[in-house]
């Protein structure tokens, strides 16, 4: 999934999973963007942002299609908690 739309979308259902039972909303609001890339909005291949590796495709729905970037050491990764959200990897409490 796209970054922003995956945190948004992650952030609800912890919302929903801290809130109980008691308290389900009747929906969860997906997220929803314009899809670019192979194709879709314009006839570009892919799509490359000037501040990306990536050759990419998203979706309305927020899911992204990656292309393989250069390789590359991963300097930091961020974890989902389902009471908490979305941290970076150095505010994760166990």
């Amino acid at each position: 999934m796209e970054e922003k739309a995956a945190e948004r979308f992650l952030n609800a259902l912890s919302a929903i999973i801290r809130n109980g039972r008691d308290n389900l909303p009747e929906s969860l609001e997906l997220p929803r963007l314009d899809p670019v890339g192979f194709g879709l909005g314009g006839d570009d291949a892919g799509l490359r942002s000037l501040d990306s590796e990536y050759t990419y495709a998203l979706y309305r729905d927020g899911l992204a299609l990656l292309g393989s970037p250069p390789p590359r050491r991963m300097v930091g990764h961020r974890a989902w908690l389902p009471r908490e959200g979305i941290r970076d990897e150095g505010q994760i409490n166990t």
